[in-house]
């Protein structure tokens, strides 16, 4: 009996090849369409088209952002150093209260980290964020009450502050629409000053509830004294904190790897609340 002999067949190959890389894109273009498109993929400075989405801006994400508070800004009280190093999550806090701020057992309140100081328009502003949450359990002699930390979101050593916990609600994004409206403001700071933008990074605008900013609005940052004397895009960042007069945003696309106090914010895009 003889052996079948089985021979080399590129044209069955490449056939093959061709059919699986169909497949392939086949089921990335159903999977895009059934599940989305990637915020950071579809904005860019070119392409503002809506498009569906299901991004949550959750309360914790508000809670732990940055903003920035003047710098005269009295809080209810200050976190009193721990017997170690360091706070452990559900660990009881001892509080020093400052001024006639009253709260009993059951409140809940933010621990904030101070995190620097800084001016902008002859306004000094201290930037701060969210560090913690803690519930008022017992209260001590008139100056002091103890409160267990039941959330933490960074390091909390003592010398925090603490400011009743108002509470934010969570903000669902049903899409993004472009927007031709006029408003510009600028950069007053970002997180990690004096290093590289990265994603996820956080910046301040001097834009906020009073100019019209709204969460889940997205702006485009501009290099305005960019050395061709052409105003450059650097980033775009979207609106995750709103106060009176600035709004906090973190970088959700980058195309230079610089940011600066004094960079142009221009609104780019609308967030379509759910």
């Amino acid at each position: 009996m003889k052996a079948k002999v089985y021979t080399y067949q590129p044209e069955s190959i490449n056939a093959s090849f061709r059919i699986i890389l169909f497949i392939t894109t086949a089921v990335m273009v159903l999977a895009r369409g059934i599940f989305g498109a990637d915020f950071s993929a579809v904005v860019s400075s070119d392409d503002y088209q809506p498009y569906k989405s299901t991004i949550t801006l959750s309360s914790e994400l508000q809670a732990s952002s940055a903003y920035l508070l003047q710098r005269d800004y009295q809080p209810a009280g200050t976190v009193q150093n721990p017997q170690r190093a360091i706070y452990q999550k559900y660990n009881t806090a001892r509080i020093r209260l400052s001024g006639n701020r009253q709260f009993r057992p059951g409140d809940t309140l933010l621990i904030v980290n101070r995190e620097r100081n800084l001016s902008h328009n002859r306004i000094r502003y201290q930037l701060v964020r969210g560090a913690g949450k803690a519930v008022v359990t017992q209260l001590g002699d008139r100056n002091d009450l103890f409160a267990e930390i039941i959330t933490m979101w960074h390091p909390v050593r003592g010398g925090e502050m603490v400011i009743p916990y108002t509470g934010f609600e969570p903000f669902r994004i049903r899409s993004f629409e472009r927007t031709q409206e006029n408003m510009n403001g600028l950069v007053i700071t970002h997180l990690q000053n004096g290093t590289m933008p990265y994603m996820g990074d956080m910046l301040i605008i001097d834009k906020g509830r009073n100019d019209g900013v709204g969460l889940g609005d997205v702006f485009a940052v501009l290099e305005e004294n960019s050395r061709d004397g052409v105003e450059k895009e650097l980033l775009l960042a979207k609106v995750i904190k709103v106060l009176p007069t600035s709004s906090t945003l973190v970088i959700k696309k980058l195309h230079e790897n610089r940011l600066s106090a004094g960079d142009k914010a221009v609104l780019r895009m609308r967030a379509r609340e759910e």
